[in-house]
């Protein structure tokens, strides 16, 4: 019972919105606006796969109430500033944004642009329709890989997705290890090497690789044995 008043609401909601899906991949975007188009909940679906594409739809055909998916990883792509020159033209947009996070301070700083929701792109589809509902709750929508990533940073923890390649040039600087050494050890290039740290540090909050490696040693994400 409480499933079918929920979905009435939501669709009460939605029913004279249009929704929009903005992603540089072509195909998630299309199966994502295939997925918002099956639930019935909108007057209209499209989506797009580039930025101006979709500035000159919602400004030739006039739309008001828009319901907008939005990866904020769009490459040329300012995301905040889009959000906000959108909400110039469009009053009424409401914005969700979809991607996969490795940093949680981004993710705060998302939050105070006064989205309607935040999706990891690793939850799954399936966490549409609660933002939806959220949404005509007037809340904001938190999937449950953003909350996590959220709870870590309030305790100090941080989510570190490293590859075992990372992982293993990451022991070898806490080794002591430097550029030439490691390149020579694994049989790569310095510029690979160096690839690897630069990647290491954009994944982390860490401003350098001496915070970085304090900080795995400390909490066994890697050792020094």
């Amino acid at each position: 019972m409480n499933t079918i008043i929920a979905t009435h609401q939501v669709k009460t909601a939605f029913k004279n919105w249009t929704a929009l899906v903005l992603d540089d991949h072509r195909m998630f975007a299309s199966i994502f606006a295939m997925i918002l188009e099956r639930t019935g909940l909108f007057l209209s679906v499209r989506y797009y796969d580039k930025e101006q594409e979709l500035r000159d739809f919602i400004q030739e055909n006039s739309i008001s109430k828009v319901v907008l998916f939005l990866d904020y990883f769009i490459p040329d792509t300012n995301t905040l500033f889009l959000m906000s020159d959108l909400r110039r033209f469009c009053p009424k947009i409401r914005i969700v944004i979809v991607s996969s996070f490795t940093n949680a301070s981004l993710i705060q700083k998302i939050k105070l642009n006064q989205v309607e929701g935040i999706i990891s792109k690793t939850d799954g589809m399936e966490h549409i329709f609660p933002c939806l509902k959220a949404f005509a709750d007037n809340q904001i929508y938190l999937s449950p890989r953003i909350q996590e990533m959220l709870h870590e940073q309030t305790s100090g923890k941080q989510h570190l997705d490293f590859t075992a390649r990372e992982l293993e040039i990451l022991s070898l600087f806490a080794k002591s290890q430097n550029v030439e050494q490691i390149a020579r050890l694994l049989h790569i290039s310095k510029n690979t090497v160096l690839t690897h740290r630069r990647n290491l540090l954009s994944k982390s909050e860490f401003h350098s690789m001496t915070e970085l490696i304090a900080y795995t040693l400390r909490t066994g994400l890697i050792s020094n044995d």
